[in-house]
């Protein structure tokens, strides 16, 4: 940009369309500070995007972490015949999870429908 606007100094101090000259250098200055004002604030909104897509993608992975964890644990209970009434506390344990994880997607689901209504089509998807 600098160096548009040396040039349109030394055209217009050679002489050589002076008004032309200055009016083009304005007009392409203006539109260059347009242009950077939109491309810094598209960087802005782009970094909280990636911030919030990496919250998202941890608050799956530790859903994910869990839901292996309760697999793991149910099936080896299974295995090995034991009823919720054998091990009481373990149920209760695994039923405030359960209501902590269902706690979990709700919020995730709430956050889908807040990108759908606000057009954000491809992060609601993720």
């Amino acid at each position: 940009m600098s160096r548009i606007q040396e040039l349109g100094k030394s055209l217009v101090a050679a002489g050589i369309l002076g008004a032309q000259v200055r009016r083009d250098v304005a007009d392409i200055t203006a539109r260059w500070n347009v242009l950077s004002e939109q491309a810094n604030e598209r960087a802005q909104m782009l970094e909280g995007s990636a911030q919030q897509a990496s919250v998202s993608e941890g608050r799956l992975q530790a859903l994910q972490r869990w839901l292996a964890h309760v697999d793991l644990l149910l099936t080896t209970r299974l295995n090995r015949d034991f009823s919720p009434r054998q091990l009481p506390n373990d149920f209760s344990k695994l039923q405030e999870e359960f209501a902590e994880q269902a706690k979990v997607l709700s919020e995730m689901n709430q956050q889908k429908n807040d990108y759908m209504d606000a057009g954000r089509l491809e992060a609601a998807s993720r």
